[in-house]
């Protein structure tokens, strides 16, 4: 009898050289209701590093790490023109993007959740380099195929409200 993986655990994500991201000021025991994976390369760039010159590490992103970590509001839409911290991309299968407007001139990142509050972390762009819509487009189809390398016959979290995936305290820019 073969038992299909249903959905990516953590011990599966640090075997695949995932990390979390945590704030600069660590969290007390309890504090963590979710949880960001990334690859050493993006924790890397955001703690400064590495890349120097890219604004990191910024304030605002310590800020937005911490805050999600914690359950704290978050804001999220399917709107490609709204300014949410969220967007769940409508033409790729269960790809989001996290944006950061700070530092300047404003990053990217491009990823996956493993389950309700465990967004993992696939590519990180600095929004300008991302130019037009076809470019993002592009990044973004990406994504299935690196989580499908990454994580073969384990799929994606699937879920159909903004708080199967971030939890309750979720603000839907969409209303």
């Amino acid at each position: 009898m073969t038992l299909k993986a249903t959905m990516v655990s953590d011990a599966q994500l640090k075997l695949a050289g995932f990390i979390e991201l945590a704030p600069l000021v660590p969290l007390r025991a309890g504090e963590q209701r979710r949880t960001i994976w990334a690859k050493p390369a993006l924790r890397d760039l955001v703690t400064g590093k590495i890349t120097p010159g890219s604004g990191f590490p910024c304030l605002e992103f310590d800020l937005f790490v911490g805050r999600y970590s914690k359950g704290y509001i978050v804001s999220a839409t399917r709107d490609k023109r709204k300014k949410s911290d969220f967007k769940w991309l409508q033409d790729h299968h269960q790809v989001w993007v996290v944006a950061l407007r700070k530092p300047r001139p404003g990053w990217r990142i491009f990823g996956r959740f493993a389950g309700k509050n465990r967004f993992v972390a696939f590519g990180v762009f600095i929004r300008g380099d991302l130019g037009g819509f076809a470019n993002y487009t592009t990044e973004a189809s990406k994504i299935p195929l690196e989580w499908d390398a990454t994580f073969p016959g384990v799929p994606p979290h699937e879920a159909s409200t903004f708080q199967d995936y971030l939890g309750e305290l979720v603000r839907n820019d969409d209303e």
